[in-house]
């Protein structure tokens, strides 16, 4: 990227602008990245120990924050110390961990009257295990970040019965399950 901004800046007679050609697409790039950081962050932060912790002070949920940013952060640079070959595998794997996880408690959700939050929790957490390791067995056995195919079959295929086989299972061992779903549903 740099030597062609480098070439075409200079038979264009304006060298100056192969300095913008070169910012523009790493200005996006770390805009992207700082907003998934800022957002798993807040997430996190506001999602999650606030609820747990209702009564946090707003300095101990900020500082919270800038912990939380920072470890991720730090996990970010040490993930690309050895960065995949192509982007396109980030994508999948990301889009396709996506998928595992949330289509059946989605699906279920909107089909299976039985259906309760930890089984959908059971779900996502199961397909998000499956995903990981799989990914990991991949990456062990070749070296290169690639998903393990078990039996042939991409690992969003094991993440969605997996996903599914944990939902089924936990709602129907939980008996928290609330009647009040029963209006959504009709005979």
């Amino acid at each position: 990227m740099p030597e062609l901004a480098a070439l075409l800046s200079k038979n264009a007679g304006v060298p100056w602008l192969a300095g913008l050609l070169v910012a523009a697409p790493f200005a996006a790039i770390m805009s992207s990245v700082d907003s998934f950081i800022l957002m798993l962050s807040s997430s996190l932060v506001r999602d999650v120990y606030q609820r747990i912790n209702p009564n946090a002070s707003e300095r101990k949920l900020k500082s919270l924050s800038y912990m939380i940013t920072f470890i991720v952060g730090i996990l970010a640079v040490f993930a690309m110390m050895n960065p995949p070959q192509y982007l396109q595998d980030l994508i999948i794997f990301a889009s396709g961990g996506l998928a595992g996880c949330l289509l059946m408690p989605i699906a279920l959700s909107l089909y299976w009257p039985r259906m309760t939050p930890r089984g959908a929790i059971a779900g996502m957490l199961g397909a998000l295990i499956i995903h990981l390791a799989l990914t990991i067995i991949g990456f062990k056995m070749t070296g290169n970040f690639a998903p393990y195919d078990l039996l042939n079959l991409n690992p969003f295929i094991w993440d969605v019965i997996g996903s599914a086989i944990l939902i089924v299972a936990v709602s129907l061992l939980d008996n928290s399950h609330q009647e009040n779903t029963e209006q959504f549903f009709v005979d």
